[in-house]
């Protein structure tokens, strides 16, 4: 056995991103997180292996032959506490039961290339003992435990698969083995039963009510289900044939059967998954009050065409007392989604809400309250590849969704085409946040209405387009534009696509107006600010295509009264800007990212409007490659402002703590120190995520699709990085609290799935 302590926080890069920086307090949102679990996983199993009444992950990794076991934390998190060789050939299962009757829970794993089971027994510590192998009649897919003898004591039933060979499925195999358990951890001789061909799923039930447990397998070539009912001798006779039929017919590649109650009656049903493979779809069939020739099959909703739905399993996702289905799908190197399917009680399903898992071939689903909210959790192996890799090589992760007691293992909402920047504000003034997103690809914005429970609606105007057509707004903005008048928040975006700023304002009936006003070339960012301090909102514009800075001075009344232009360094390509008072004087500074000179731009204040100036030339400060965002604010308490910025080309945030000497020529920031986050990050924002007093960075990494959280130390520099799954292009971030719990939560824009996204900040208990 290979043991090690380190810590994962689930998904957690622990700071190889930060260059073994020490570990910090736990920054934790509910959302997916992915971590390493062997070489290839390929099924997870959920118990309490230690006794501490928290669940618990046993991990089989079919390219490194093992089994890796991680103890719970109770609040997501896992602890990597041993990895067992199994000294099989592609382990493709595990179950959990106490084999010994010593109150210790035990390990049971199938081998897809060898005719065997592998059994390990518990210390009730989360240790195990080296494996035991036991033959059965073939090489095996998936395993189930159950007392088929009624002694008293714990046997397996194993699916004998055989030779996995679509073009000539004669190679495979049409039996099952019984392995019956002796008490002590030690089983009898294998006795096989004959059902149909290519058994790959197996499970177990009491389906005519004898009290003696009866098997049940999905037969993959024979595209069948059998039932065998068990004799409670440990026998099983031939296969149980409901309304005259002998295996019953399903549809094609049957791979998972799930016992439970679909239904409001107290007669057992089963759900039997159908795999996709060619141009059929997978789908489920639920039947229902076997026994008897009042059976039925209900045709569920077809999965999407993405690849095989491999294993399911169920649970109740929702809390109303009808069991749900979860189905793990991922049976081509391309596919790797989870489905949840809520179900009605009387045996019928809703329409599968469709969720990203972590590495291709999402092959294995289990389910448990990781977190202990009450709520059910998701974990599924993504196994990564069907080839083994060359040494040295990790393929696939594990994937832990965080449930909302809704039947979401995230919080997802459609929008518009192309999502390119998101802002949260309470824009109809309720107290509680809102969203506000734009969309590029369809040349509008939605407005997304919070409840203050983390749930979201579109409002009097869906859907609103900033004037003039085809605007292609890419940046967003959220304050009073026309304070003269009223005290409504209103909208401005940066149009790409017209070279302008749009003014929305807000009416009293929730919806808005739009005014356009040039600016320079290709704008990419806009920002809201009292740049002349006369107590009215103004508005800049970053302009990427002439490389210069456009403020407009509000004239309080929706309008604007004076717009002027500020040169930037050539090539400076700027992506973004922000504004704050950097130098302390009362007046509003102005700071750009410059993506084509790996630099930013300072534009200090100088309240010489009437003079025609305005501020200062700009004084430049070198970063890394390709900035992309920049954000504000005091990282080390001195009472200086410091500088964040997001580098796409660079996978990295450089941090610049002010020195406050703004009066020196070239001074007011110090050299730039580099901290790794995601793959292109695109976005960021800074907040106090964890309550500790120090504040965090956050980063939206457009090419990673993942969102990572730097904890910071209060001195501008950060101790942990914590990674959360962030849809497909993640491309803007912002935080606020959105269900009212005091603590920063965050929305992204994902630019290639026209949705935006919400984590909500997990509160440690």
């Amino acid at each position: 056995m290979e043991t090690s302590s380190k810590r994962i926080f689930a998904l957690v890069v622990l700071f190889s991103l930060l260059m073994g920086l020490p570990l910090a307090a736990q920054i934790r949102f509910k959302g997916r997180r992915d971590f390493i679990a062997g070489n290839g996983p390929v099924a997870v199993a959920t118990a309490d292996f230690n006794g501490d009444d928290l669940l618990d992950l046993a991990v089989v990794g079919a390219f490194s032959d093992d089994v890796s076991i991680f103890l719970g934390d109770g609040l997501g998190g896992f602890d990597l506490v041993g990895q067992y060789n199994l000294g099989g050939d592609h382990p493709f299962h595990v179950i959990v039961a106490d084999f010994n009757n010593d109150g210790k829970l035990d390990l049971a794993t199938s081998n897809m290339f060898l005719p065997s089971v592998q059994v390990m027994l518990g210390d009730g510590q989360g240790g195990f003992s080296q494996p035991v192998s036991y033959p059965v009649s073939h090489w095996n897919a998936t395993l189930v435990a159950g007392d088929f003898n009624n002694d008293g004591n714990m046997d397996i039933a194993s699916a004998d698969f055989g030779v996995f060979d679509p073009s000539d499925p004669q190679r495979s195999n049409n039996k099952i083995s019984i392995l019956l358990g002796n008490g002590d951890g030690t089983f009898q001789p294998a006795r096989s039963f004959e059902v149909g061909l290519a058994p790959e799923g197996i499970t177990t039930a009491d389906i005519n009510n004898d009290n003696n447990l009866d098997i049940i397998t999905a037969n993959l070539f024979s595209n069948s289900m059998t039932i065998l009912l068990g004799d409670g001798n440990g026998n099983f006779g031939p296969p149980y044939v409901p309304d005259g039929r002998k295996d019953i017919a399903v549809g094609h590649r049957p791979s998972t059967v799930v016992p439970g109650y679909f239904n409001a009656d107290p007669q057992i049903d089963i759900a039997l998954l159908n795999e996709y493979w060619g141009t059929d779809d997978s789908s489920i069939y639920i039947f229902l009050d076997l026994p008897g020739t009042s059976s039925r099959t209900t045709n569920a909703i077809p999965l999407p065409q993405r690849g095989s739905a491999l294993r399911m399993t169920a649970d109740d996702f929702n809390g109303d007392q009808k069991l749900d289905l979860v189905v793990a799908a991922g049976g081509t190197v391309l596919s790797n989604f989870v489905a949840v399917m809520l179900g009605d009680g009387l045996g019928g399903l809703a329409t599968p809400k469709i969720f990203e898992a972590g590495a291709p071939i999402t092959a294995h689903a289990a389910t448990g309250d990781f977190n202990r909210d009450g709520r059910v959790d998701v974990i599924v192996a993504n196994k990564g590849d069907f080839i083994p890799p060359p040494d040295g090589v990790i393929k696939g992760n594990v994937s832990v969704f965080t449930g909302d007691g809704l039947g979401n293992l995230g919080i997802f909402s459609s929008v518009g085409t192309n999502p390119s920047a998101v802002a949260a504000s309470d824009i109809d003034g309720d107290g509680t946040i809102d969203i506000i997103v734009t969309n590029a690809g369809s040349h509008d914005l939605f407005v997304l209405y919070g409840d203050g429970r983390s749930g979201f609606a579109l409002g009097p105007q869906p859907r609103v387009e900033p004037a003039p057509a085809a605007s292609q707004p890419v940046s967003v903005a959220v304050g009073h534009f026309n304070r003269d008048i009223d005290a409504r928040l209103d909208i401005v975006t940066a149009n790409k696509g017209t070279n302008s700023v749009s003014v929305l304002l807000q009416a009293v009936d929730g919806t808005f107006s739009s005014t356009s006003f040039p600016v320079g070339i290709s704008p990419n960012a806009v920002v809201m600010a009292d740049f002349d301090g006369d107590g009215k909102t103004d508005i800049a514009t970053a302009n990427f295509g002439s490389n210069n800075i456009t403020v407009l001075l509000g004239d309080g009344r929706g309008g604007v009264r004076l717009t002027r232009t500020f040169a930037l360094p050539p090539g400076a390509q700027p992506w973004h800007l922000e504004a704050a008072d950097l130098n302390g004087d009362g007046r509003m500074d102005i700071i750009t990212a410059n993506s084509g000179l790996g630099s930013i731009s300072i534009l200090l204040g100088n309240g010489r409007w009437a003079q025609g100036g305005g501020f200062e030339t700009p004084r430049n400060f070198a970063v890394q490659r390709a900035p992309r965002a920049v954000a504000v604010a005091d990282l080390n308490g001195d009472a200086k402002l410091d500088v964040v910025v997001a580098n796409a080309d660079s996978n990295s945030v450089t941090v610049l703590l002010g020195d406050g000497r703004w009066a020196s020529p070239g001074g007011g920031l110090r050299p730039g120190t580099p901290f790794l986050v995601g793959d292109k990050p695109s976005s960021l924002v800074i907040r106090d995520f964890d309550g500790d007093g120090k504040l965090d960075v956050a980063t939206a990494n457009l090419g990673a699709n993942t969102v990572t959280v730097l904890a910071g130390n209060g001195q501008g520099g950060f101790t942990a990085a914590f990674t959360y799954f962030a849809g497909v292009g993640p491309v803007s971030l912002a935080a606020a609290d959105f269900n009212g719990d005091a603590r920063p939560d965050l929305v992204f824009a994902d630019s290639l799935s026209n949705n935006i996204g919400v984590l909500l900040y997990d509160l440690l208990r």
